[in-house]
């Protein structure tokens, strides 16, 4: 490209087209898109210029009020199975920030909202449910691995932590036999003997150190023994125990082990029993032989269980299968208790593996279908635990927007 002189305006959008080999691309990349990407990197301090990318000084005579400059190169696009629009265009990871900040959970077992205690939420606590009660405030103190229970427990006592209560008793550290407290698989140190008041600057700062010692985990107990609060510092439910996973970007990406659902790695699709090959024709009817899997006298005697089995849960028989409500498809594969469904006819197949017909009967019916433990959405169970503020929806109802 020789002998180009130009002007092109401000704020409009100017197209370079020729044929090829013209040089567009030398035009508009490596001269334009060079030059203003080089004297945009100047305006920035020498140490600054060493981290950014430095382009040569094109082959022009001169360039006049050139603005800083952005290049957009084409490129193929990636083919990965665990692409999708949120992951190309970066979308699923601010929404992986969002929840980590805003996300809240509620135990799947027992439905205690989870949260990380402090200190001042304890407070507040025992000052809401055990006003002026007399109370014992005790710390869960772990044993180190990495360091003899003898010398824990020394240095403990140095501290001014004397006593552990045990067995409803508080018992001094100094006064009984080391032997007897290392077989303990924790210490419950006694860190405070107080009267609860509002506003105490001593029950605040107890609670600080007992969270503090106990690495997360204090407990609250009068003085005859009974346990009136107990707060853990991670994400684990203070009523049924069960341990959370803390929410950090990871959890909140199909794309690492920890947010990737554990059946289908991510994918979305496990393979599985079909609908579609097992219904091939929505438009029959039970009765006329709509579960194809149940065809030939081998699954006569499947067919009649299914009849009992809706008979029983009164889904008509007669009527086409596309006019069954959602719910009722799902029984019929799901079953129950006498009958186990059409899926559990095909676990019945699977035990079967060392017979070659049973094996090539369950094939037929299998192919690539949503994964039944993320319903297709890819993700972990421990990332669905968390809603957002949208609505309540988790990350998976998200991204499926």
């Amino acid at each position: 490209m020789r002998g180009i002189d130009c002007s092109i305006p401000h704020r409009a959008l100017t197209v370079v087209t020729g044929v090829s080999g013209s040089g567009k691309s030398s035009l508009a990349f490596d001269t334009l898109y060079a030059e203003g990407h080089r004297r945009y990197v100047q305006t920035f301090s020498s140490y600054s210029r060493q981290f950014l990318e430095r382009l040569p000084r094109p082959p022009v005579d001169a360039v006049h009020n050139l603005l800083p400059t952005i290049g957009l190169a084409q490129h193929n696009g990636t083919n990965q199975p665990r692409s999708s629009v949120g992951t190309l265009t970066e979308v699923d990871d601010y929404l992986g920030l969002l929840l980590t900040a805003l996300g809240t959970v509620h135990c799947p077992q027992c439905g205690q909202l989870v949260q990380p205690e402090t200190a001042t939420s304890a407070q507040t606590q025992l000052e809401k449910d055990f006003p002026e009660a007399r109370v014992i405030l005790v710390a869960e103190r772990p044993w180190d691995p990495e360091i003899p229970r003898s010398e824990q427990l020394s240095e403990l006592v140095r501290g001014g932590y004397r006593r552990i209560v045990r067995d409803g008793q508080i018992v001094e550290l100094e006064g009984g036999e080391i032997d007897h407290f290392e077989v303990l698989e924790s210490l419950p140190l006694v860190i405070d003997r107080l009267i609860i008041r509002d506003d105490d600057p001593r029950l605040r700062d107890s609670l600080e150190s007992a969270f503090r010692i106990g690495r997360g985990e204090v407990r609250v107990e009068s003085p005859d023994g009974e346990t009136l609060a107990r707060w853990k510092g991670d994400w684990s439910c203070n009523r049924c125990g069960l341990q959370l996973n803390e929410p950090t970007p990871p959890l909140f990406s199909f794309n690492t082990p920890l947010g990737a659902c554990s059946t289908c790695s991510g994918f979305g699709k496990a393979m599985g029993i079909s609908r579609e090959a097992v219904v091939p024709d929505p438009g029959l009817s039970l009765s006329r032989g709509a579960i194809v899997a149940f065809a030939g006298p081998s699954g006569s005697a499947h067919r009649g269980a299914m009849l009992a089995f809706c008979e029983r849960h009164e889904i008509p028989t007669k009527t086409a299968w596309a006019r069954l409500t959602e719910q009722q498809q799902t029984a019929i594969f799901n079953g129950d208790d006498q009958w186990k469904g059409v899926l559990g006819y095909f676990d019945l197949l699977k035990e079967r593996h060392t017979e070659r017909d049973a094996m090539m009967h369950v094939a037929k019916f299998r192919a690539y279908t949503d994964c039944a433990s993320c319903n297709g959405s890819r993700y972990s169970v421990g990332a669905r635990n968390f809603a957002t503020c949208i609505r309540g929806a988790n990350i998976g109802e998200l991204a499926a927007m």
